[in-house]
């Protein structure tokens, strides 16, 4: 179960027992940290820094990933930081490979790994016997693609990562209360394997993203006492999240999304 702090950030209880480990994901009253969907870049540019400082780690480089609902990625290290002055980028901007990147890794302290969310599911990952962390923003498209599965394969591969040692963090997401689907995404599901025991209701279809997450993720080798996952729908409670599907809906006035962040301490 996820808690929610008194500066309006949920976090992990798993997660805060580790030293050395910055990691949140902000809520509405954090205001809008969307550069694409602000109405000013820099507005969102600053929510971010100021949902860093509330965090304590105002030092830290942001890297951002391009939200491509695809399943690569993104593995930030020395080397490509390298010669690079700006403190807030996107990984775009440092490396052209891989494509469709939907997950950044590093193990590089003083990076914060920030990603902008509307109702995919933050996956926050952290190794505590190799110090790296991953950020995953996992919506259908990438879940179904296997997003969860490639980021702990590159941790692995890049850090020797061990599927047992990680601690895993699936933050507010839209619930299967809400996350309906048609005939034809229904169809990609059926395509990747997912079992329609996940698809509940007789002439409405709805689908438990987190169910998938935690199946995956076990699957993957991790173990399912390190899995912790949040029940707070995004798409359910307006007053504290920003969501996609509400504002399609015309339910929700002003576009936005909240921010996740996992990193090293210095």
């Amino acid at each position: 179960m996820s808690l929610e702090t008194i500066n309006g950030v949920y976090k992990s209880q798993r997660l805060l027992k580790y030293k050395g480990l910055f990691h949140g994901f902000a809520s509405r009253a954090l205001g809008n940290m969307s550069v694409t969907w602000a109405n000013d870049p820099k507005d969102a540019r600053a929510a971010q820094w100021a949902f860093l400082n509330r965090l304590g780690s105002e030092n830290s480089r942001i890297v951002t990933m391009p939200c491509d609902h695809g399943v690569g990625v993104g593995i930030v290290d020395e080397n490509i930081l390298e010669g690079v002055a700006s403190r807030q980028l996107s990984f775009s901007e440092l490396d052209a490979l891989p494509k469709n990147v939907d997950a950044l890794v590093t193990n590089v302290a003083g990076v914060a790994l920030l990603n902008t969310y509307a109702d995919c599911m933050p996956i926050f990952i952290f190794d505590p016997k190799r110090h790296a962390v991953g950020l995953v923003h996992a919506g259908w498209r990438s879940t179904v693609g296997g997003i969860i599965g490639n980021t702990i394969d590159t941790m692995r591969k890049a850090y020797s990562t061990s599927s047992e040692d990680l601690e895993v963090y699936v933050g507010p997401s839209m619930g299967d209360c809400c996350f309906e689907i048609q005939d034809d995404v229904k169809g990609q599901f059926k395509a990747a394997d997912i079992k329609t025991r996940e698809v509940r209701g007789a002439k409405r279809m709805f689908v438990n993203l987190r169910q998938i997450a935690l199946r995956e993720l076990v699957e993957k080798g991790v173990r399912e006492g390190k899995i912790e996952i949040s029940q707070d729908c995004t798409c359910c409670n307006a007053a504290q999240f920003f969501s996609h599907r509400r504002w399609t809906r015309k339910q929700e006035p002003t576009r936005g999304a909240q921010a996740g962040v996992i990193g090293l301490e210095f």
